[in-house]
């Protein structure tokens, strides 16, 4: 198993562990120098965001191929159904279910979120 990415926290401490100089500096102005040293390590160590955009494409893409495939086979049920004289076709409920909820999926992952800046 992968080890797991550190924390920007764990860094912190690290970088603060490893450099007397820098305890005094907080010592001397703790919001200053700390405010630095976040900025630096979240330049630096940023979130692995490409995990994330992978996942997201991948729940995407199967989502909208599932409702991709239900749109067809209503279609085809409904075509059928024409051709062969039926009045009401019966699709069933299996179908409807599975589209609904993957429509919802895909509708609630592309919804735009507001995210807070800290």
């Amino acid at each position: 198993m992968a080890e797991p990415t550190p924390r920007s926290v764990d860094l912190l401490l690290d970088r603060v562990r490893d450099s007397p100089a820098l305890v005094q500096q907080i010592k001397d102005e703790p919001l200053t120098v700390l405010e630095e040293l976040a900025k630096d390590v979240k330049r630096n160590n940023p979130i692995n965001a490409l995990e994330d955009v992978i996942t997201f494409r991948i729940a995407v893409i199967v989502l909208a191929i599932a409702v991709m495939i239900v749109v067809g086979c209503v279609t085809t049920v409904f075509v059928w159904s024409v051709l062969t004289g039926k009045q009401h076709p019966n699709f069933s409920e299996f179908l409807v279910a599975i589209g609904s909820t993957a429509l919802g999926a895909l509708a609630g992952l592309l919804a735009p979120v507001q995210r807070r800046n800290n």
